[in-house]
């Protein structure tokens, strides 16, 4: 069986990024770099880091963000789109979290069955997520 994770948007900045073996746990970095598992980034994490960065947020990232795509491919990640079937679960998810951002992400890792790479213990929370860290 294919393993499939879906990578948070730090979990994808850490991972193009100088010094992920100190960001990165263990089990999220050999998920990464695990040749025979499948990477996926949404289109969330692109509007996340477009936003925050055109908000001066992300300035340390910058080569990182002007450079997604090339970043992604690098990692070997697809690009996950928005559905309909995302947005909905996003919205009527039973969990108090209310960042948008967060709220989409837990919403594709449960529809796709994706394990989620992340650091953010919230995620602990969201009904049908399966995340990954320590």
């Amino acid at each position: 069986m294919v393993k499939q994770y879906l990578l948070d948007t730090h979990s994808f900045l850490w991972a193009v990024t100088a010094g992920r073996e100190e960001r990165l746990s263990e089990p999220a970095l050999s998920a990464i770099l695990d040749e025979e598992a499948e990477l996926y980034l949404s289109a969330a994490s692109l509007y996340e880091i477009a936003y925050k960065y055109k908000r001066g947020k992300l300035n340390e990232y910058e080569k990182a963000v002007l450079q997604y795509e090339d970043n992604m491919l690098q990692l070997g990640a697809k690009e996950l789109p928005i559905t309909s079937a995302h947005a909905y679960a996003a919205g009527v998810m039973d969990w108090e979290h209310g960042d948008p951002f967060d709220r989409i992400l837990a919403a594709q890792s449960a529809v796709e069955g994706y394990a989620l790479i992340t650091k953010d213990a919230v995620f602990d929370q969201a009904p049908g997520v399966n995340a990954l860290w320590s």
